[in-house]
């Protein structure tokens, strides 16, 4: 029945009370193209081939990283659409809880030790469509360290303005 206003209570919603599960997130097989490459510069492992990178995503490193808090924290993208292909540029900031430390009380929002920024990167994306959408066919990470490769990556979103 409706109340006064003409809403009825959001209880009575059968689709509120049955919502459907979720469906999973894409995996990594299903994003990258089967050669997409993941390329992390020198020192880090990366992967070539979404199978490759899908396991790379499950192996026990990663796996043990996650469960320690690892976060990614992505600046505004500078995304540039060029028919068929995209390239999408951005700041990356990987994350994790200290673990140990001073506690830091914040009103209304807890305790915590606060985060350690692990790694800042510039961050491209090569991506391609395809007949199920776009996928990645490259990713490349270099560190913010004044490095060439990383500032050509930041070159790259300024490519369409040149004259």
């Amino acid at each position: 029945m409706p109340s006064r206003t003409g809403w009825k209570s959001i209880t009575s919603l059968p689709a509120i009370r049955r919502a459907p599960t979720p469906a999973p997130p894409p995996t990594a097989e299903a994003v990258y193209t089967e050669d997409g490459v993941f390329d992390r510069g020198p020192g880090l492992a990366g992967a070539t081939g979404n199978k490759v990178m899908g396991a790379l995503l499950q192996s026990p490193g990663h796996q043990a990283a996650i469960a320690g808090g690892l976060a990614h924290f992505t600046g505004l993208p500078h995304v540039t659409v060029d028919g068929d292909t995209a390239v999408v540029i951005s700041y990356l900031q990987i994350l994790t809880p200290k673990k140990s430390g001073e506690e830091i009380e914040v009103p209304n929002h807890g305790v915590s030790r606060g985060y350690h920024i692990h790694r800042v990167v510039t961050n491209r994306w090569d991506l391609v469509r395809t007949s199920s959408g776009w996928k990645i066919k490259r990713r490349t990470l270099r560190p913010v360290d004044g490095s060439e490769p990383s500032r050509d990556i930041l070159r790259g979103a300024f490519g369409a303005y040149a004259s």
